[in-house]
């Protein structure tokens, strides 16, 4: 581990102050991370891990979503593994931005949806909050590697049914998974990359929107697939991008107004956890990622392709899982419905 990375393996990150110093070039999709931490005392830093040889755990590294989104963390990690490369960072196939009419458009319709709070997880605990000082990283974390080989047939079954790998995945583990939830639809974050159409001051800040994607018993791969194409032909990753955005005009005190209201509407539950898949990327060595959790996203889940070879990281906040015990059970029915695809 470098000395780079020694401020930020602890799994303690520093509190954000109270008013964050607005700026022209604020990165104010971060800043609902901000909010999560000083309003709900969440933890919301990234992880990402190497495992040491035969060991069976990554040692973990953290950093706060609010600085960085994903793949521009995952991004300054590995310059900083290996300054000689040169690490680009995936661009979002869109080249240009839709008209702002067709984006406010998108807005509206978000906004105008009928709020419905996602399902629970059956061991979810609604009286949890965090403890005086704020949360620090969970230990409810799970990991699983696949082979080159097994990644290469994964990625064969989805291309004969002319779907992506997301979906495939996905739609495996909303499967394994419906039978652990309760009390309303499995409605998944799934982040978005803006890079390209949109180019902040910082290349590796939150560049993210999102997709309210919902899985289920009957939610085959194809039709998860639908699902996903329909909503970027609807512009919802827009609408998501400027929700993300809307500081610019309700400046911070109005994000947490959004923040509160948004939680009411959804009872405390607008998500039943992330999917993120950061893509694949070469000659880089093994690691593990995953998005941060919270009471009102509680499960995060993080993709990638490392050097041909599928990584996958569980991670269950505190309010649904006190150990690895669960996480480690859901990973491995998620695992063994995988592999029944390529057996």
């Amino acid at each position: 581990m470098t000395a780079a990375h020694s401020q930020i393996n602890a799994g303690i990150l520093e509190r954000p102050a109270r008013e964050p110093t607005l700026a022209k070039d604020t990165d104010w999709a971060g800043l609902w991370f901000n909010i999560m931490e000083s309003e709900a005392g969440e933890f919301v830093g990234m992880r990402a891990g190497q495992r040491a040889p035969g060991a069976a755990r990554p040692t973990w590294l953290f950093h706060s979503h609010a600085a960085y989104d994903g793949l521009g963390w995952f991004a300054t990690l590995l310059r900083k593994e290996m300054p000689s490369t040169r690490i680009r960072i995936p661009r979002l196939k869109e080249a240009e931005r839709p008209s702002l009419l067709r984006q406010v458009y998108a807005l509206l319709r978000l906004l105008t949806r009928k709020p419905q709070a996602a399902a629970m997880w059956n061991t979810w605990d609604a009286t949890w909050q965090a403890p005086p000082g704020g949360a620090a990283a969970g230990s409810a974390v799970a990991v699983h590697a696949f082979s080159s080989a097994a990644t290469r047939q994964l990625s064969a079954v989805a291309g004969s049914q002319k779907i992506s790998l997301n979906s495939l995945l996905l739609a495996t583990l909303g499967r394994v998974s419906e039978a652990l939830l309760q009390g309303g639809p499995a409605f998944w974050m799934v982040p978005v990359n803006m890079r390209g159409p949109v180019k902040l001051a910082k290349e590796t800040g939150n560049h993210t929107s999102y997709l309210q994607i919902q899985t289920g018993v009957d939610v085959t791969p194809r039709k998860l697939h639908e699902q996903v194409k329909e909503k970027l032909s609807r512009l919802e990753h827009w609408g998501g991008w400027l929700f993300a955005n809307s500081g610019r005009v309700v400046r911070y005190s109005g994000m947490k107004w959004l923040y509160h209201r948004e939680l009411a509407r959804t009872k405390g539950r607008p998500w039943v956890g992330a999917f993120s898949n950061l893509g694949a990327w070469e000659n880089c060595g093994e690691w593990f990622v995953c998005p941060p959790v919270a009471k009102a996203c509680p499960l995060g889940v993080g993709v990638v392709i490392c050097d041909g070879a599928l990584l996958l990281t569980i991670d269950a906040h505190p309010s649904i899982a006190r150990d690895a015990t669960w996480t480690q059970r859901l990973m491995d029915h998620w695992v063994a419905e995988l592999d029944r695809l390529i057996a």
